[in-house]
């Protein structure tokens, strides 16, 4: 019996170390197999990252190239849609979307493979735009010396000064400020003065208080250089845009449209161009020439605009002189007066047209919604696509007196011609971006309405300006006044954005603002 049963033993325990054998053998095999797997997530993994860093640098040197416009040493040109060597590995690229001062460019990045085969590849499509003017709220090349923000000015959106910023009181900036001189503070009884700094809270003196509130900062940078001229709208105008030569209308029909009104144009009738017909403005400019400084606004070969009306897309108007926005349809001429009729006739006529639904400009399809922060509107939120450009080689003004004839002749009743009141009687709203090359956005009439201001001058868009214009007049803190309030507020969509062929600042490069990535990977014959 003890012998019969040592045998067992012996057996179990050669079925237990087989047991062991198996399962050391299953545990070496799982650590293999599990280190393999390591290996090759690894090595995928940097693959994966490798990828990744050809397809910025395929980014990286598009936007080099791009920002060496000016560079002696400038080389070829980087190949879109084609396989580009980079180190171990390749990159291909393709604009997705290009805009005037915008683009999307895509970049896919991959590693070699003996067989040619793109392993594991990376794509990622890149925002770029181009410094532009209406990324302000404000921009001015002068402040002058006796235009002030005082109490009531709230700003919304990025305010830039070449020269002094002027304080009198506390007015309230939601945006980052930058000025490129002096900050200049008020003093009541005594001479201003200037400092190149802001230390927050001054009181300057026992007479005045000044505390500027700069939600988002302050600070002094180097001037951001004017064109000198808006000529270069001329030339696309010419080629794929509207040329027109001496003063006209245009108003915004708010339906895919605008009205346009030329002496030298049709006969001088009002014609209606629709996209795509064959005189409307396919690359969204239109360039309106003649003399350049007319004394008379409505002299017939004068370079002046008149705009007024809904936009419905995207475009932008500039004039070789000064453009008005009016308070009526600029397109609605009225015929001279006989020599019998009474001095009122041309106000009567005037009076006659309709001024629909508001005054000025606006767009049909986008909204401005106030954005709300404890309480305070900090700024608005602009949706949809419409888009405005205003470019005068002079003034961006309000009409404020007299209207358009027939016939065109200025030089008759010269007198009345000058006296018919088109000064706006109620609100003017303004949706676009303004830019007054040489001159200034102004009020020529800011000063009527001494007993006070009920009418304010509302703005959605940017204001750019050679000259600060003045808009009213403000004696004491709003207890005399006259001409319009401001309400002035940024476009947010133009910190990226701007109307069709808006100029540029003359030193302006191509900053990266955004990126996404994407499985759209970039192939040799275009597709995904």
């Amino acid at each position: 019996m003890k012998g019969k049963f040592g045998k067992n033993q012996r057996g179990m325990l050669l079925a237990w170390v087989l047991m062991l054998l198996a399962f050391l053998s299953i545990l070496t095999v799982a650590a293999l197999t599990l280190a393999s797997n390591q290996f090759n997530l690894g090595h995928r993994y940097s693959s994966s990252v490798k990828s990744l860093h050809y397809a910025e640098a395929g980014i990286h040197h598009y936007l080099a190239y791009m920002n060496s416009e000016d560079s002696p040493t400038r080389g070829e040109p980087l190949p879109l849609d084609e396989d580009i060597p980079y180190e171990d590995g390749f990159y291909r690229l393709k604009e997705i979307d290009k805009q005037s001062g915008h683009m999307i460019l895509r970049s896919t990045g991959w590693n070699k493979t003996a067989s040619g085969a793109k392993s594991d590849p990376r794509t990622i499509d890149m925002v770029l735009k181009k410094r532009t003017f209406t990324e302000f709220g404000y921009f001015s090349d002068d402040d002058g010396s006796n235009i002030w923000l005082t109490s009531s000015d709230k700003i919304y959106g990025p305010y830039h000064t070449n020269s002094n910023l002027h304080i009198k009181g506390n007015p309230t900036f939601y945006s980052p400020v930058s000025f490129a001189n002096r900050i200049c503070y008020n003093r009541t009884l005594l001479p201003k003065t200037c400092k190149t700094e802001h230390t927050g809270r001054v009181r300057q003196d026992i007479f005045s208080w000044n505390d500027p509130d700069f939600r988002q900062g302050i600070v002094r940078t180097a001037p951001i250089a004017l064109p000198e001229t808006n000529v270069e709208l001329k030339s696309l105008a010419q080629n794929g845009g509207l040329y027109l030569y001496g003063m006209t209308c245009i108003k915004l029909d708010g339906n895919d449209g605008i009205i346009v009104r030329n002496h030298s144009y049709n006969n001088g009738a009002s014609t209606r161009l629709r996209q795509g017909d064959p005189d409307f403005p396919a690359n969204g400019v239109i360039y309106v020439d003649g003399l350049g400084a007319p004394q008379d606004k409505f002299l017939t070969e004068g370079g002046n605009a008149f705009v007024a009306g809904m936009l419905k897309g995207r475009l932008t108007i500039a004039a070789k002189n000064d453009i008005y926005i009016t308070g009526k349809d600029p397109t609605q001429w009225i015929p001279t007066r006989k020599w019998y009729e009474w001095v009122s006739f041309y106000q009567d006529k005037y009076n006659g047209i309709d001024v629909g639904p508001f005054i000025g400009i606006k767009y049909a399809n986008t909204t401005f919604t106030p954005i709300i922060e404890d309480g305070d509107i900090i700024g608005y939120d602009a949706q949809g696509n419409d888009m405005l450009g205003l470019i005068a080689e002079r003034d961006i003004k309000l009409l404020t007196s007299g209207w358009f004839l027939i016939d065109g002749n200025t030089q008759y009743d010269k007198l009345l011609w000058s006296n018919v009141d088109s000064n706006p009687k109620n609100d003017v709203i303004i949706y676009a971006a303004l830019f007054a090359v040489n001159g200034s956005f102004e009020n020529p009439a800011y000063w009527r309405g001494i007993l006070g201001k009920d009418k304010s001058i509302i703005i959605r868009g940017s204001i750019i300006q050679k000259y600060r214009g003045k808009m009213g007049l403000d004696l004491g803190d709003g207890i005399i006044s006259a001409g319009f309030d401001k309400d002035f507020a940024h476009d947010n969509r133009m910190l990226s954005d701007s109307p069709p062929h808006f100029l540029v600042p003359e030193e302006s490069g191509w900053e990266m603002i955004e990126w996404t990535e994407t499985r759209d990977h970039l192939t040799a014959d275009g597709a995904a």
